[in-house]
């Protein structure tokens, strides 16, 4: 949560903690028991969101770092292989188009690392069983498209995981002003009336009522 909101949030808390631990001295105001429980559920709603927009992302970014690392590795791998199959068959553009190193495949942008595994997938179909004395076995062609699909697949889960943040963080802006609208609309006017036979107890609820930059 963005630090303006926090220090809203913290001042709705010190708000609701205040009114609970009082309530048995305003509970004569009308509603303010009814306004001061919709005002902590509203709350409660706010902080599981806050929790959904920071955690939508984390597990799937890191679970796409894990399937593009094996997706690298067995690209690499299986580039080695037709290399070596190309070399000694004088395949020179099968050698042109299956070279690829480590280093670049690892500074490859996401489409772009997909676009130079569907290349070593389309060659390796090709030319598996030919090339398998070099070790283009069926398991490690398995292996490889797996590969490929778990990646691509991660993409789309990412992508829609950042939706998904978006989303909560709008419900988070929306829900933030509902509080809003209880606090300066029910609570505040009904702690008003507080003010003329419990001046004490008013000051206490317009001091919880500052916003403390932190």
């Amino acid at each position: 949560m963005e630090k303006r909101l926090n220090n809203r949030l913290n001042m709705y808390k010190v708000v609701r903690d205040y009114l609970n631990a009082n309530m048995q001295l305003l509970e004569h105001l009308p509603g303010l028991k009814d306004s001061t429980d919709a005002f902590t559920a509203c709350l409660v709603i706010i902080a599981e969101l806050d929790k959904d927009k920071s955690t939508a992302t984390v597990g799937s970014v890191n679970t796409k770092a894990f399937t593009r690392e094996q997706l690298e590795d067995k690209t690499l791998e299986a580039s080695k292989i037709l290399k070596a199959f190309a070399t000694f068959t004088d395949k020179p553009d099968l050698l042109n188009g299956c070279d690829v190193s480590s280093s670049q495949l690892s500074r490859f942008a996401e489409q772009a690392l997909l676009t130079k595994s569907a290349v070593i997938v389309d060659y390796a179909e090709t030319h598996q069983v030919d090339a398998e004395p070099y070790g283009m076995t069926t398991e490690r062609l398995a292996g490889l498209k797996d590969a490929f699909a778990e990646f691509d697949d991660k993409q789309t889960l990412v992508r829609s995981a950042i939706v998904n943040r978006k989303n909560a963080g709008e419900q988070l802006e929306a829900r933030m002003e509902e509080a809003d609208e209880l606090l300066k609309g029910k609570l505040d006017v009904l702690m008003e009336l507080a003010s003329f036979t419990l001046p004490e107890l008013y000051n206490q609820y317009k001091g919880a009522r500052v916003i403390v930059d932190r």
